[in-house]
């Protein structure tokens, strides 16, 4: 499996090395390698994420898998950085007595994955919307850490817990979600627990508060920042009565506040089902969200903060729907600073849908990107993994059969030449099959180790020109190129031979054809003067 790169004019198909190497030549690759590509066969699928995990190069899509009408478990699939299944699907939780649904997934640096969701496990006729959240974490092959292997965040507590996420620090990851302490509906707070990633797993802390109150709070999402003081960012949904708002607050790796809660969006006018997403390289967030336009009609906004939530563009237009736009959801990461918006639309009452796919940058300018699929089936099953390595993106979605993916190219850096050796600035990022080091992105005879040939150039990048190729007395021509004289301009192969007691031809003999060579001991008359 290859990948299409576009580096100005320039669109080239690059392969796994490994591969190649392994390959009998010729080669034929079939261009039609970044299409939308089923990850799993195990459906139906409906709510997924995706996350990245650097250790094994690799990533882990979890999803909501009806197996009954009354039935929900949670699976996951595993798929290499270029699309190869790893693991076809596998069950993360399936009990036959109860649903598992809306799952999130994180990766932590300790090589471990923290999978959660709601369960419904502890309902009862009495409170049959007793969901509680539960977490299991998996090894990086996906197998269970423990052989019992939740995590009950909420001491199985009649409050309804609901609608988790998860997103990792350094060796702990953050699960915010809803919570109906009070038992639900009109008074949902906004809590959350810090899960240790290391041994088997444990609570570090749980039913931390971040926004509670008499409203309606739901929807939280998070996202971990990945600097040196280690912030998470939190958004979710304020209903004040008449319309849901957008708020937002940064905590520490304990999960301490830091600073008050942010207003993100306080418009009239509806803005829902927020999602967020950090850049280090522009250290910025982005929060993106649907606001209601008419009668069944949303467009999707955004807005970028800096670190402590202070705003760095003013509430923008993302995608204006010709229907509505029910879902997007953001990835940072690209080493140009900027950010991907995965949205999921309809022109009419859907399905189908469509999924287009767009870069903000924290300067809260935008580009098209492209169009992922034009028919999906669900309208609430989107999500976007970014890998930092390679500098790509990775979007998935539900389908009736299952889960589908499809990767799209970050900000790459350029290897023009296509000798394997990229000009690195420092901003872009690897594609995978590059290395750094290119001195001369304009010829594929020069690159680090490249062996010194005859053309003036520092063919091995190691920033000194061999004495053979030097060029010192400005004729054009070197050692190497068969100049006899480095330091007499009038000398060199095919220079016109005059008088000057010099081989000016670089043939060997010195002053040929004239009849009275300069310096000599006899008497005549010359173009060379008399002696």
């Amino acid at each position: 499996l290859g990948r299409l790169r576009v580096s100005g004019d320039r669109l080239s198909i690059v392969v796994d090395g490994g591969w190649l190497s392994e390959a009998t030549y010729p080669v034929e690759i079939d261009p039609l390698i970044d299409v939308a590509r089923f990850l799993s066969g195990y459906g139906p699928a409906t709510a997924l994420d995706v996350s990245y995990d650097r250790a094994d190069d690799r990533y882990l899509v979890v999803w909501e898998r009806a197996t009954s009408p009354t039935n929900h478990d949670i699976w996951g699939g595993l798929i290499d950085y270029v699309g190869n299944i790893v693991n076809t699907g596998f069950a993360v939780e399936a009990d036959a007595a109860s649903s598992q649904t809306v799952p999130s997934v994180g990766w932590s640096i300790l090589n471990r994955w923290l999978v959660c969701w709601q369960d419904d496990r502890n309902k009862s006729w009495l409170f049959p919307n007793n969901y509680d959240i539960y977490c299991r974490l998996l090894e990086p092959t996906g197998a269970a850490v423990t052989s019992v292997g939740w995590l009950d965040l909420n001491g199985g507590a009649v409050d309804r817990q609901s609608n988790p996420d998860v997103a990792c620090g350094w060796f702990d990851c953050l699960v915010v979600y809803e919570d109906g302490n009070d038992g639900g509906y009109p008074d949902t707070d906004i809590d959350g627990a810090l899960v240790d990633t290391a041994g088997s797993g444990s609570l570090l802390a749980s039913q931390i508060s971040f926004e509670a109150g008499t409203a309606y709070q739901e929807r939280p999402e998070v996202v971990f920042n990945g600097s040196d003081a280690g912030e998470y960012m939190l958004v979710w949904n304020l209903w004040l009565g008449e319309v849901w708002d957008i708020h937002a607050r940064v905590v520490d790796t304990s999960a301490n506040p830091i600073g008050p809660i942010c207003d993100v969006a306080v418009d009239p006018v509806t803005q829902y089902g927020p999602d967020v997403a950090y850049n280090p390289h522009s250290q910025s967030f982005l929060v993106a969200w649907r606001e209601s336009v008419a009668t069944g009609q949303t467009d999707i906004h955004f807005k970028t903060l800096a670190s402590d939530c202070t705003p760095l563009t003013d509430d923008l237009l993302l995608f204006a729907s010709t229907g509505s736009a029910d879902y997007v959801r953001v990835a940072g990461g690209a080493t140009d600073g900027c950010f991907a918006a995965a949205i999921l639309h309809r022109t009419g009452a859907g399905p189908p849908y469509e999924i287009e796919l767009r870069t903000v940058c924290a300067d809260g300018s935008i580009t098209d990107a492209a169009t992922i699929s034009t028919f999906v089936e669900s309208d609430h099953a989107l999500a976007v993994g970014y890998n930092e390595d390679r500098n790509d993106y990775l979007v998935t979605w539900a389908d009736p059969a299952g889960v589908r993916g499809q990767f799209y190219a970050g900000s790459v850096c350029p290897d023009a030449d296509d000798d394997a050796f990229a000009v690195c600035d420092g901003i872009c990022a690897l594609d995978g099959y590059d290395h750094c080091g290119d001195c001369d992105d304009t010829d594929p005879n020069v690159r680090p180790g490249a062996p010194e040939i005859c053309d003036r150039k520092d063919n091995d990048c190691d920033g000194q020109l061999p004495p053979e190729e030097e060029d010192g007395d400005g004729d054009g021509l070197s050692a190497c190129d068969g100049d006899c004289d480095g330091a007499d301009p009038d000398s060199y192969p095919g220079a016109p031979e005059i008088c000057d007691g010099a081989d000016n031809d670089c043939d060997g003999s010195v002053d040929e054809g004239f009849t009275c060579i300069a310096g000599a001991a006899s008497s005549c008359t010359t173009s060379c003067g008399s002696t």
